[in-house]
């Protein structure tokens, strides 16, 4: 009976975590390709799982062992009415409306009863267990690390194996196959026991319960804070990474297969690790607030940290878990609370947060947090004391002294600034304004010292921790700087807009996530210049044929207005837009005045860009511009080979289509050049740096003045990344010949795809 009991949990848990991705990965076109689609699916599954836990521990004391049985194998029956999984949804979405009840109500009638029974089958089985004249039935929790085994070969399986080589559609009905073969094994030992019922001893009391002090409102309290603070970190990490990477799969599942990973190892005997998670799970929190508070996530690779950090603060929340649970008797209670305190935290990061940060200021949060659960040595009243000075002496000296030492090392080590971090970046000038060697410096020596001094008190740690973040301005926008003011702050589903205002410059920007997406000068002379990332777009429009100069124009993606001082009166621009916060931000003259005073017909279209462009007539447009950003990442679903196919069919004959690609961690124009490759397209890129040189695949030439169409300077020309498609080699001819772009020639890898991409192929070193 072992066997079956570990291979039935096994794969209810294998099937519930392979559908998380699969129907998250199906919805994200629907929703811009915005992060929050999986912050919120994950809410609904864990909401499910709880569901699935609660109907466990309450249809067991209503019912009975027998009764339960006889009530599941009826559910899951019914459950096949279900099948083949499709996406189901009520109705449109509403762009003016926040779409997380869309996608719930949507997840809600596609996959809620299937994933309810998977939910409550390892619980629900655990007990049954549980009640077995088995030696191993006095502590049944071994099954619950077999069933986060299965959820973590499912997750990782996914986006390496199931992703790359099967369609959605595929990937739906391989799973309704396998959901069926779970009902079948379910059923049949269902029936099994039942015409066993010596195999129950009706109301067995364990033979050996667990030693821990009684179950008490507190202890169910710590249950609960232990399992909520991993669930909302995991979360925080995923919306944080991807913000500037891409949301897809692959990233998606990295941080979820992490904190399930530390659940098999944490409910195996002697908790293989947990020893060496709780010496050096403060080394690599820090590590974490120093690349955050510092600007260093600019090197691409440092990001890995965040997920070794979510690791060793699951296995410390979820290795104390272990070593407080109950004993069998009260096992169901203790999965509902656990799932209770996971649930929690999935509601936390994707309802409350949105509405009460302006950033992502939760999993900064969490990270205190954690470092408050840490095991801690014995109390004192001299250490009590130190546990709140020795942070608040911290605080005063980052809040009042460093600044002023940072500002006399910036002065007497700017050349040596400068040359370390090129060698640290590419590019030194973009990023010289992010990093400074003084504040990385400090950041360090401070780190070093609660790493020192302050790692074994739980209080202590979490209080430096905390202060130091409050005065880090790449953590919490406007701390710590006086040059720049922020006028408006807004936050939803697709991310956090920020409007900035710089007073010694006297400029105006609009940030989105971590990432400049639109600045205009308060000087009136430069009042309506293009400025920021559109330099190579010029050469776009100048090497148009003359008969398309007067068509209309599609661009994806608002940002501060900025590309509708590209055309000209009588010019008709249809300019798609996702979020509406960053329509009411464009549109508002308080703030920009592009959209108000630029010469053509603007007619802003709130949707996701693709499948708005989708409804448009075939031939109307003579050029599309793709600049949909979330943050630093373009949508995937943006970038594939039958998106691709539906732009140029909405183009007139030598019309193009403009990607702007630039990109802090990914080079997507290979990613570009193999869609146009399979299309039998023609592509051409070119990337404008500062330092006076354009580099476009290898070739490098001097640039003499950076000028729009009409010879006048461009305004804060900004490095920026650029590849143009069109249907015939003509097309490009005077993009090539006259402005020096240079053509993409496809590798032959293989094309992303509505159903593959592959993100780690393209990150940037």
């Amino acid at each position: 009976m072992r066997t079956s009991f570990t291979l039935a949990i096994f794969s209810s848990a294998f099937l519930l975590f392979l559908i998380q991705p699969m129907m998250s990965k199906l919805v994200l076109p629907h929703l811009g390709g915005s992060p929050a689609v999986w912050q919120t699916s994950i809410m609904f599954y864990q909401a499910l799982l709880l569901c699935g836990y609660l109907y466990a521990h309450l249809s067991h004391r209503i019912f009975g062992n027998r009764g339960q049985i006889r009530l599941q194998l009826v559910i899951v029956g019914l459950s096949l009415i279900c099948l083949p999984l499709t996406l189901k949804t009520a109705g449109n979405i509403d762009p003016s409306q926040e779409p997380v009840m869309w996608l719930l109500v949507a997840l809600l009638f596609s996959v809620g009863m299937p994933f309810f029974l998977l939910a409550s089958n390892s619980p629900m089985m655990q007990h049954w267990f549980a009640q077995l004249p088995d030696e191993a039935a006095e502590n049944p929790y071994f099954l619950y690390s077999a069933s986060n085994l299965g959820s973590f070969i499912a997750l990782l399986g996914y986006p390496f194996l199931l992703e790359p080589l099967l369609s959605i559609p595929s990937q739906m009905n391989l799973w309704s196959f396998g959901y069926l073969l779970f009902v079948l094994m379910i059923g049949l030992n269902g029936i099994r026991m039942l015409r066993k019922p010596e195999l129950f001893a009706e109301g067995k009391q364990c033979k050996v319960a667990l030693k821990h002090e009684p179950v008490t409102w507190g202890r169910r309290l710590h249950w609960l804070l232990l399992a909520f603070v991993p669930s909302s970190l995991m979360l925080g990490v995923t919306t944080y990474v991807t913000t500037d990477i891409a949301a897809v799969p692959m990233i998606w599942v990295i941080p979820l297969a992490l904190y399930l990973l530390s659940f098999v190892l944490c409910f195996r005997p002697r908790m293989p690790g947990y020893a060496f998670c709780v010496k050096e799970q403060v080394a690599f929190i820090l590590a974490v607030v120093i690349i955050m508070g510092s600007g260093l996530e600019i090197v691409t690779y440092f990001r890995v940290l965040h997920f070794v950090a979510l690791f060793m603060v699951a296995m410390v929340c979820h290795g104390q878990l272990v070593e407080k649970r109950p004993d069998a008797s009260r096992l169901t209670e203790f999965y509902l609370i656990m799932s209770l305190g996971g649930v929690l935290g999935g509601i936390f990061n994707a309802l409350i947060a949105p509405g009460i940060f302006i950033t992502t200021f939760e999993y900064p949060l969490m990270l205190v947090l954690a470092c408050l659960l840490r095991p801690g040595s014995g109390d004192g009243m001299r250490a009590r004391v130190l546990d709140v000075a020795l942070p608040a002496a911290a605080y005063v000296f980052f809040r009042y002294v460093q600044p002023q030492m940072a500002i006399w090392l910036g002065g007497n080590f700017s050349d040596l600034n400068a040359s370390i971090l090129g060698a640290l970046y590419d590019n030194a000038d973009e990023v010289n304004g992010l990093l400074s060697l003084s504040r990385i410096l400090f950041y360090f020596i401070f780190c070093v010292l609660i790493y020192r001094y302050m790692r074994g008190r739980p209080l202590r740690f979490a209080l430096s921790l905390a202060l130091l973040m409050t005065i880090s301005p790449t953590i919490l926008p406007g701390s710590g700087s006086t040059d720049r003011e922020i006028i408006h702050q807004e936050r939803n589903f697709f991310g956090t807009s920020i409007v900035m205002e710089f007073k010694n410059i006297r400029e105006r920007q609009y940030r989105h996530g971590t990432t400049l997406h639109g600045i205009q000068s308060l000087n009136e002379e430069f009042r309506l210049r293009p400025g920021a990332y559109y330099y190579p777009l010029i050469d776009v429009l100048m090497s148009l044929d003359p008969a398309l100069k007067d068509d209309p124009v599609a661009i994806a993606g608002l940002g501060a207005g900025t590309l509708a001082c590209f055309g000209h009166k009588g010019q008709t621009f249809d300019m798609f837009e996702i979020d509406p916060a960053v329509v009411r931000i464009a549109e508002n003259p308080d703030f920009f005045t592009y959209m108000r005073d630029c010469p053509p017909d603007k007619k802003v279209l709130l949707g996701d860009a693709r499948l708005e462009i989708a409804k448009m007539p075939e031939k109307k447009y003579g050029l599309i511009v793709m600049d949909a950003f979330t943050s630093d990442a373009v949508p995937v679903h943006l970038l594939t080979r039958e998106a691709a196919q539906m732009y140029l069919e909405k183009l007139k004959p030598g019309g193009v289509v403009a990607f702007h690609i630039s990109n802090r961690h990914l080079n997507l124009a290979p990613v570009l050049a193999e869609v146009a490759g399979s299309l039998d397209a023609s592509i051409v890129g070119k990337s404008f740096a500062l330092k006076g040189t354009v580099k476009a695949v290898g070739k490098e030439k001097e640039v003499e003045e950076v000028l729009d169409a009409t010879g006048k300077k461009v305004y804060h020309p900004k490095p920026s990344a650029w590849v143009v498609i069109a249907r015939r080699k003509d097309d490009l001819k005077n993009l090539k010949e006259q402005y020096g772009w240079v053509e993409l020639k496809p590798s032959g890898k293989r094309p992303w795809t509505d159903h593959y991409s592959n993100i780690f192929s393209v990150m940037r070193h």
